[in-house]
């Protein structure tokens, strides 16, 4: 027979409760955790932040060992996006070359724009 599922017993769902189902937090909690957030003061103006920010630079800057600075990040509440954001003023952003901007710019220069896609479209889709 076709389409006959001959398997009809399953496990029980972990989203469906429980001791193993899936945590799900009160609506009313979350709204209490965000206001106390928005209510706190600035993130960045918090003197071990701040510090901690600081000597991070510091490291980057002195070509020494950042982990220490790093881990005080870290213990201070330093989100991975504000620890990237230091090390990337530092240090830059690296791009690994793609060939695809000598490729345009081989093509164009040979006079054929932009090369075209195996759908036969140039990719320039901001006219489109």
């Amino acid at each position: 027979m076709v389409g006959v599922n001959a398997y009809t017993e399953a496990e029980p769902s972990p989203l469906s409760g429980g001791e193993s189902s899936i945590m799900t937090v009160d609506p009313a909690v979350e709204r209490d955790q965000i206001e106390r957030l928005q209510a706190g003061a600035p993130h960045a103006m918090v003197p071990t932040v701040k510090a901690a920010l600081d000597e991070l630079v510091s490291a980057a800057r002195e070509d020494r060992n950042i982990m220490p600075a790093s881990i005080a990040c870290a213990q201070a509440g330093i989100t991975t996006g504000e620890w990237t954001d230091v090390l990337r003023a530092v240090f830059g952003e690296y791009r690994a070359p793609t060939g695809v901007a000598r490729a345009l710019a081989s093509a164009t220069a040979a006079g054929r724009g932009a090369p075209r896609g195996r759908d036969g479209c140039r990719g320039d889709w901001a006219g489109a």
